[in-house]
Order: structure tokens, then C-alpha cells, then sequence
């Protein structure tokens, strides 16, 4: 038997039967009767890693740049209170919150709230562990900053001093001198004497220094590009730490070192004719290689099943070995890379086929011998083999790169 009351419950939507059961937890909330889960704002249901992953996420979102840090740290207390209510979130991220990291072993919550990591130099904006990833990178890289030592830096000093008064008239100093100064200011991380010195050899030939030089200073200029390179502190002084007429301040150092870059740049380009030369010539012989071993390739039956770089390699090398021709697989390599910029093995996507086009052309062609190719081999061979191993070197930087990130 249902009694009335119930019967009217039961007979009402499910809409107003869950409007009615939100009314009577109210009533429950104003006479004191507050879930246990409510109390202290649900930390007593999280563990001691979540409460601090809580505070992390409340840092991360909350954060801003302000002069008046008490108005961040309020207002982060406010998104913190607020992570702690969202149920759907604390739902979704619960898998993420319990796990431990290394900003959750060195901080409390209340340390974390206050914002101590940050005073610390971690970033709150990223993930913990990459935030001490990047931090310990810095510090590495700060210890492994150079810096003169007194004596040299008295040396060198000395030797700036001549090239500043040899500028205003006097005898000056001989280039292997001025280089030599240059090599041990870049040494000891001082990029604006490096600079200063590198703009008296370019002045010294009127803005167009010889192949050599250039050459030379870009050898050594190079290894400041490295932010790590340049000394925390510079000791030495110079005509570089006086503001120019009109302006405020220094000039960067940094910037000078990217136009002196950006002069150089050109010269050592337009310069170096030999190796254009070079180039022009092995490209050449590529062509000349090529248009010998198409034919070739057209003919055989094994070509139409190639369908990746690699077996159309192999079957490049096999070919020119029937020829009487032996080509190494990275001049293999080459080939191929040469014949897709040519246009005569045509991509399609991961595949690469032989143009119709060209075997058109090249099938009504007498086959050419690649026997009298052999006197243009060892060129070929070089520059393929100076070709692989640049493609090592970057394969292995990003090796490199991938371990350093993942702090292995």
C-alpha cells in the first residue's frame, strides 16, 4: 500500500522529483548538516600529491605579470577554491593529479600557493618535469659559461688599448696580432671586444676583406652564435660601453655580433668561386650520369616494381654494376635525389615512379655507355659521401636533442 504522499511524488515528473530533493539538501545545508566531503573544502578526500598537483594547476591558470603580487596570490586562491568545487574536473584529471613530480617532492601546498617556485626560477606555465628539465639546462649551461681569468684578461686588455689607440693615429698592430686577439676575446665569451676587433679587420680592407680572412672569422666568430658562449660578466672595456651621439645606453653586443653576420655573409658568398666551381661541376657529371643510366633503367623490367627510394637505389647500383659501372648506395642516394629534383622520378607521396613522360623520351634513346663515366666517379663518390654525412650529423643533433629534453 502506498500512502498518499509517496503516491504524489511518484506521479510527479522526474524534473520536479529532482527539484524537490535539491530543496531538501538546502534545508539540511541551513540547519548545519554539511557532507563530510564538503568539509575543508574536500582535501580530507585527496592525497598529499593531489592537493599540491591541485595548487600547481592553480599557479598555472591563475598567474599573471602585476606589481601587486598580494592581488595575484588572491586571486589564485580564488582559481584554487575553484579547481577544488569542479567535480567534472577533479573527475577528468584525477589519473594526472596523482602523479608524483619533482616541484610536488620539493614544495609544500602552502609553498606552492605562495608562489616559491617561481622565486626559485622554475616556469609555472609548462609541465613540472619540464619545468626542472629547463631549469637544471640553465644552470649547466651557466656553469659552463667561459670567463677570462685575471691575467689573461689584463693580456688582452693591454692588446685592445693598442688597437683603440692605433685607430686615433698611432702605429697600428699587425692582422695575426689583431686575429689573435680576437681568438682569445671569443674564448673567454667577450662578444663586444670579439665584435670590436672583427669591425677593425673589416675596416682595415675597406669593408672587403680577402676569402681568407673572411674565412677565418667566420670560424671563429661562429662559436658565439651559442647563447652559452658568452661570459656571464665581461671584463673587458673598450670603446663599445660609450653610448653613440643621439642615443641612451650601450649599444647590444648581440646585435652587433648579427650585423657583423650579416656583412660577412655575402662576401664569404660571392667570394667563394672555387667552390661554385665545384658544385656547378659535379652537377654536371650528375647530369651526365643520369641521362647515361635512364635508358638503362627504362629497359629493365625490375624498375616498374620499385616503388620506394631505397629498392630504387639498390636497383640503381645493381644496373650501373651490369653496366660496368660499380656506384657505391650513397651515390645511389644521390642519383635519386638528383633524378627527383629533375623531375624524372616523379613523388607520389611515399612512392616514387619514373615519369612517363621521360620514358618516352628516353626509350627511343641509344643507351649510353657508363663505362666512360669512370673518370667522373671519385668526384661523384666524394660529393655523395660528404652528402651522407651531413645527413648523419643532423640525424644525430636531433638524437642528441631528443635525449636532452627527456633528461637521459
Amino acid at each position: 500500500m502506498v500512502l498518499p504522499r509517496f503516491r504524489r511524488i511518484f506521479a510527479a515528473s522526474p524534473a520536479k522529483r529532482r527539484l524537490r530533493c535539491l530543496k531538501r539538501r538546502r534545508q539540511r545545508r541551513k540547519v548545519g548538516e554539511v557532507p563530510e566531503a564538503h568539509k575543508d573544502n574536500g582535501l580530507s578526500d585527496f592525497s598529499e600529491v593531489m592537493r599540491k598537483n591541485i595548487a600547481l594547476e592553480a599557479v598555472r591558470v591563475g598567474n599573471y605579470y602585476s606589481e601587486d603580487q598580494e592581488e595575484v596570490l588572491r586571486y589564485i586562491a580564488e582559481v584554487h577554491a575553484g579547481l577544488l568545487a569542479n567535480s567534472e574536473w577533479l573527475r577528468k584529471s584525477s589519473k594526472k593529479l596523482k602523479k608524483e613530480n619533482g616541484l610536488s617532492r620539493r614544495y609544500s601546498v602552502a609553498e606552492i600557493l605562495d608562489k616559491k617556485h617561481e622565486a626559485d626560477g622554475f616556469d609555472v606555465f609548462v609541465d613540472p618535469d619540464e619545468a626542472l628539465f629547463m631549469a637544471e639546462r640553465a644552470a649547466k649551461e651557466e656553469d659552463h659559461r667561459p670567463e677570462l681569468s685575471l691575467a689573461d684578461a689584463s693580456e688582452i686588455q693591454e692588446g685592445l688599448d693598442a688597437v683603440v689607440t692605433s685607430a686615433g693615429g698611432a702605429a697600428p698592430l699587425s692582422l695575426e696580432e689583431i686575429f689573435e686577439l680576437l681568438e682569445r676575446s671569443v674564448a673567454g665569451g667577450e662578444v663586444a671586444a670579439a665584435v670590436y676587433l672583427a669591425e677593425n679587420l673589416e675596416a682595415r680592407h675597406e669593408g672587403q676583406p680577402p676569402c681568407q680572412l673572411v674565412e677565418r672569422m667566420f670560424q671563429v666568430l661562429k662559436r658565439l652564435l651559442r647563447p652559452s658562449a658568452h661570459a656571464a660578466s665581461p671584463k673587458l672595456v673598450g670603446p663599445w660601453q660609450v653610448a653613440p651621439r643621439g642615443r641612451y645606453g650601450a649599444l647590444n653586443p648581440r646585435k652587433a655580433l648579427g650585423r657583423l653576420f650579416e656583412r660577412l655573409a655575402p662576401l664569404k658568398r660571392s667570394q667563394d668561386q672555387d667552390a661554385v666551381a665545384r658544385l656547378a661541376e659535379v652537377h654536371q657529371a650528375m647530369e651526365r650520369l643520369c641521362h647515361s643510366l635512364v635508358p638503362a633503367l627504362v629497359s629493365d623490367e625490375r624498375a616498374a616494381k620499385c616503388r620506394r627510394r631505397g629498392t630504387m637505389a639498390s636497383l640503381i647500383t645493381t644496373v650501373s654494376q651490369e653496366n660496368g659501372l660499380a656506384v657505391s648506395p650513397a651515390l645511389a642516394q644521390a642519383i635519386c635525389q638528383h633524378m627527383e629534383n629533375e623531375g624524372i622520378l616523379e613523388v607520389r607521396g611515399r612512392d616514387v615512379v619514373l615519369d612517363q613522360s621521360v620514358k618516352a623520351a628516353k626509350a627511343a634513346e641509344v643507351k649510353g655507355s657508363l663505362q666512360g663515366l669512370y673518370t667522373e666517379l671519385p668526384m661523384l663518390e666524394a660529393h655523395a659521401k660528404k652528402r651522407l654525412d651531413r645527413r648523419k650529423q643532423r640525424q644525430q643533433a636531433r638524437e642528441a636533442a631528443k635525449r636532452r629534453k627527456k633528461g637521459t
